[in-house]
């Protein structure tokens, strides 16, 4: 939940990137590019070298698929 906020916590010169990811079943994230929309500006941050903080409102199982995605893609084991 942003609250209206547009802008990071951590302040003006860090990027806010904020992708809806309501779960809903597993062909719906397949289909709704919501995976592809996180992973592709986390991405560009990791080949920029830039450090990448991300995190979920309930913190359990999203960001928990997203951190195993991302490891599994960066070679960890």
């Amino acid at each position: 939940d942003l609250n209206g906020r547009t802008e990071s916590g951590f302040g003006p010169t860090v990027d806010m990137l904020h992708v809806d990811m309501t779960w809903g079943s597993l062909e719906f994230q397949k289909t709704s590019g919501h995976i592809k929309a996180i992973l592709d500006p986390l991405f560009d941050y990791v080949l920029a070298d830039k450090p990448t903080y991300f995190h979920c409102s309930a913190g359990a199982d999203r960001t928990g698929v997203v951190a195993l995605l991302v490891e599994g893609i960066l070679g960890v084991s």
